[in-house]
């Protein structure tokens, strides 16, 4: 049986394709090249495809939006679930997030994270995306506190929060790097962020 979205009805895996296309157009075209169409011929569908699933706009955009942040919760707990012991010593986990933070900014050209970059930001000019945004965040801090926990419990929510927006502050900057040297660009702050957030004995 083919699997479907309960909200449209649709056959989930053109959804996803369509969306995982609006993810590419809006990196490479921003938010004014992404259009119904570009996102058609992106996902090589016929023109219309993309109306049918997202009939507006703004309809497009918080699909999109739940879409990226689901993509990188996903990944966030992926990586936790991987990490080995760290109690007692966060600056384990170092090289398993400067991988997958690497990967971020080079995979299809960092298209995931400046697409997140971008809804983020229009997020703040459209309030009907506030809702999916601060979803999709307070789940990825809410991971994020699951992997702090276990080397401290003591404030570990602020910890972090504190680890996300510093995250993302990495990300644009290590998108402004020269590719070859994006990876020690994000193994050097990555560590000084950790060092700066771990417990103090």
């Amino acid at each position: 049986m083919t699997s479907t979205n309960a909200a449209t009805s649709e056959p989930q895996p053109r959804r996803e394709a369509l969306l995982d296309a609006a993810t590419a157009v809006l990196a490479t075209s921003g938010l004014r090249g992404l259009t119904h169409r570009a996102v058609d011929r992106q996902a090589g569908f016929p023109e219309g495809t993309c109306s049918v699933s997202f009939r507006t706009r703004a309809a497009l955009l918080a699909g999109l939006t739940g879409h990226v942040g689901a993509r990188l919760a996903d990944e966030v707990r992926a990586l936790g679930d991987s990490l080995p012991d760290v109690s007692g010593d966060p600056m384990i986990t170092a090289p398993f997030a400067t991988a997958l933070l690497e990967r971020w900014v080079t995979d299809d050209g960092g298209a995931l994270m400046i697409a997140i970059l971008e809804l983020s930001l229009e997020s703040l000019r459209s309030p009907e995306l506030v809702p999916a945004v601060g979803e999709w965040r307070g789940e990825l801090v809410t991971i994020v506190e699951g992997i702090v926990s276990r080397t401290t419990t003591d404030n570990a929510r602020l910890r972090a929060e504190t680890a996300v927006a510093s995250i993302e502050g990495i990300v644009l900057s290590a998108l402004a790097v020269r590719t070859e040297e994006r990876g020690a660009y994000i193994d050097a702050t990555l560590r000084t962020v950790l060092q700066g957030t771990a417990p103090q004995d």
